[in-house]
């Protein structure tokens, strides 16, 4: 996962971390947990990210399937 384009993805859309959590239903603490690669991520939370912050095909691959980019 690339952990930098996430996170520039959620500040394009004028989104905190805590605002892209609550959007998908999950907490603010298991977001960071995720982002960090500490617990998996659920296919419905990768779908509800790619739709709340609007991602093409290309930027959502190169976020979630980047090899261990930090």
């Amino acid at each position: 996962m690339n952990y930098n384009l996430l996170k520039g993805a959620i500040a394009a859309k004028g989104f905190t971390q805590a605002d892209l959590a609550a959007k998908i239903g999950i907490s603010p603490t298991s977001l960071s947990y995720k982002m960090n690669g500490l617990k998996e991520w659920k296919s419905m939370e990768l779908k509800a990210i790619k739709n709340v912050l609007e991602l093409d095909d290309a930027t959502f691959v190169s976020i979630f399937f980047a090899d261990n980019v930090e």
